[in-house]
């Protein structure tokens, strides 16, 4: 199964139900975005949020219990360090 949010371009392999491992990532990332979509402040991140981090289950944790000002500040973070990232600007 693949889950996608408003972007077409950005989809995310999330397997529910054939491990233990799977049925935990499916019920971590539908909390996670939930909350993402829930709030206008995260929401225009969400890209970001919900990108190919390391420690998957660990970012959708923190995803889902960190204050939303601090994920927010995160993202952006991300956003301004990235300016310019993938279209030969750099």
């Amino acid at each position: 199964m693949t889950i996608q949010l408003d972007d077409p371009g950005m989809a995310y392999p999330i397997t529910g139900g054939h491990d233990a491992r799977d049925r935990l990532r499916y019920r971590l990332f539908s909390k996670a975005s939930v909350r993402v979509e829930r709030s206008p402040s995260m929401r225009p991140l969400r890209n970001i949020i919900f990108g190919d981090w390391p420690n998957w289950e660990e970012h959708l944790q923190w995803v889902i219990k960190a204050r939303v000002a601090e994920i927010v500040l995160w993202a952006k973070q991300i956003q301004r360090d990235c300016e310019g990232c993938g279209n030969g600007s750099n």
